[in-house]
């Protein structure tokens, strides 16, 4: 599973120019994954792999999928930001 998810990351950086920043696993695979490395995949696992991983439901994804996304910018970090 956990070559599977690399090589998607792959194929997005070569197709996109960038790493994506999230790649979106399932119960199912996040569960092959936290059986296969216990270590690396714990609850609340802090990954040194460069993104994220979000868990979605089995039932909306089949397959892992890398994505990236823009960085989610607070509220008042905006509006403090656009008053400097």
């Amino acid at each position: 599973m956990l070559s599977h998810i690399l090589r998607q990351v792959q194929d997005f950086e070569r197709r996109h120019g960038q790493r994506p920043n999230v790649v979106f696993v399932n119960e199912d695979h996040l569960a092959a994954l936290q059986a296969d490395y216990p270590r690396l995949f714990r609850q609340d696992p802090v990954i040194e792999l460069g993104f994220r991983i979000a868990v979605v439901s089995n039932l909306a994804l089949t397959q892992p999928e890398a994505a990236w996304l823009p960085e989610r910018i607070e509220p008042r970090r905006a509006t403090a930001n656009a008053a400097a």
